[in-house]
């Protein structure tokens, strides 16, 4: 009887189609009862598998899911970097499955096949030696093939260290599994990196799952090529989030930021009284009410890569009522504590618990909403100067501006996070103020020193980023250093 292995090795002009179609032929004499246990046994594909039936079960069940996902997220790279050398590493790599369809996205593309290295990294030795076999039936007879039996966090800098020029990092279903340490992954690889790397990460999409971004966060600047998610849909029985982003180091810079990245919550409470006050210029309230409830938690472990499976009951329903509106109605007992405020319990109507403020200002209400506070004080000596570019900025926003400026310019915000695209790596504004009131958007200043504004060239990149930001519905203000001193300050008001 012709193996398996012997089946594979007989494929002349492989494709995916072809080794699944293999797997299939391996179960067609399989009952159907024992078919459904095999299903079973595979715990959602997330299980270790240790047949030769659960493998080919496997691609039977998930192989065309996992083609469609790889192949969507490789048809967002740049087409140039199959130009160079390139190693790739496949983490968690199971079957190789992503690794043997770049190699058909390739063929298909007739992209050139400059592939001269692969680490396929595996824990379970039955599924490792499966990858091997179906790569090898595509690799080029330059290209060394390198099996590590180990769990991601095993990993040493020298496992996976190549001197390519670049590197492809596949990530296919494997950073939503809890026991992946995200943090040392990155880690381990930001010690590697040299050249340019591409990360194609693809899993399920899950609310509660952020170790994707926990991921691509533990990195400086990463340049986004692409990231989407979607649920089912007629066209897709399955759920996908995709993130591909490059890294690329050519001295030893550090990589990685040097701390738990923060991650962002809402969560807010209102009393009925302020409610009912809201009710006019209402637009402009709830959106004010929408940046007060926004918060950031920092924390010595990574929030972002935490998944809770076993959520405790009792502490998920405490998050929905605390979460649940932006803001939520206050209970009982927050209202009766503004009682000596003037906040009243009024007469209950079917059952319904209200309460009411008598003579609240609308005005007042509009005003506190600002959360600015002309008190504070900032100047040269408490300011924080870290985030600042140069020493124009500096002095313009510790000696020039006006105080309350201070509060509510943020500088060196990056220009994509404005624009809500990926097409601006790395490129920052000097100072941006974000109108929290749903209509015009913002306003950007940008200060023009002469050493670096001068040349047509950077002034023909400053009017892009201009028109860009204009066509965004934000204002723009350029600052000669010249005129910074001008202590007219009204084009703010004008913007």
């Amino acid at each position: 009887m012709v193996t398996y292995e012997e089946k594979i090795k007989g494929i002349h002009n492989p494709s995916f189609t072809q080794i699944r179609q293999v797997a299939m032929d391996e179960l067609s004499l399989l009952s159907n009862e024992k078919r459904d246990d095999l299903y079973n046994s595979l715990n959602r594909g997330i299980a270790l598998l240790d047949s030769n039936e659960q493998l080919c079960q496997y691609l039977f069940s998930y192989g065309k899911m996992h083609e469609a996902k790889i192949q969507t997220a490789l048809s967002k790279l740049p087409k140039d970097l199959f130009k160079h050398d390139i190693q790739i590493i496949d983490w968690g790599c199971g079957q190789g499955l992503a690794t043997i369809c770049l190699f058909d996205y390739l063929k298909k593309k007739n992209l050139p096949d400059n592939i001269n290295r692969i680490v396929l990294i595996e824990p379970a030795e039955l599924t490792l030696n499966r990858a091997v076999l179906h790569t090898n039936i595509y690799a080029g007879k330059n290209c060394e093939i390198i099996a590590k039996q180990k769990a991601l966090n095993q990993i040493t800098e020298d496992d996976i260290r190549s001197k390519s020029e670049v590197t492809l990092h596949f990530f296919s279903n494997i950073l939503d599994v809890n026991s992946v340490d995200v943090q040392g992954v990155a880690n381990i690889i930001a010690n590697t990196i040299q050249g340019e790397h591409y990360f194609i990460c693809v899993g399920p999409l899950n609310v509660n799952n952020r170790r994707i971004d926990a991921f691509a966060n533990w990195f400086k600047s990463p340049e986004i090529i692409w990231e989407e998610e979607h649920n089912k849909d007629e066209k897709r029985t399955y759920t996908a989030k995709y993130k591909l982003f490059k890294i690329e180091r050519f001295e030893n810079n550090p990589i990685l930021v040097p701390f738990n990245p923060p991650v962002q919550f809402h969560a807010a409470y209102q009393l009925d009284g302020i409610r009912k006050a809201c009710e006019a210029n209402k637009e402009k309230k709830q959106s004010l009410l929408k940046h007060l409830s926004s918060f950031e938690v920092s924390a010595p472990f990574d929030i972002g890569a935490s998944i809770y499976d076993d959520k405790n009951p009792i502490y998920a329903v405490l998050n929905n009522i605390v979460t649940r509106g932006l803001p939520t109605k206050a209970s009982p007992l927050l209202e009766n504590a503004f009682e000596p405020f003037g906040n009243k319990k009024e007469e209950e109507t079917l059952g319904c618990i209200d309460y009411s403020i008598e003579g609240i200002n609308d005005e007042d209400i509009f005003l506190a909403l600002h959360a600015l506070d002309n008190r504070l004080k900032y100047d040269c000596n408490n300011y924080n100067k870290d985030h600042l570019d140069s020493d124009l900025e500096k002095k313009y926003i510790t000696e020039i501006s006006p105080s309350i400026f201070r509060h509510f310019l943020l500088p060196q915000r990056s220009l994509d996070n404005i624009l809500d695209t990926k097409n601006h790596y790395a490129q920052r504004v000097d100072f941006a103020v974000e109108y929290p009131y749903g209509v015009k958007k913002g306003c950007v200043i940008e200060l023009d020193g002469r050493k670096y504004h001068s040349s047509t060239s950077q002034q023909i990149k400053d009017n892009e980023r201009t028109k860009s930001l204009i066509g965004k519905q934000w204002s723009c203000i350029r600052i000669k250093d010249n005129e910074i001193n001008n202590n007219d300050f009204n084009y703010l008001e004008n913007s």
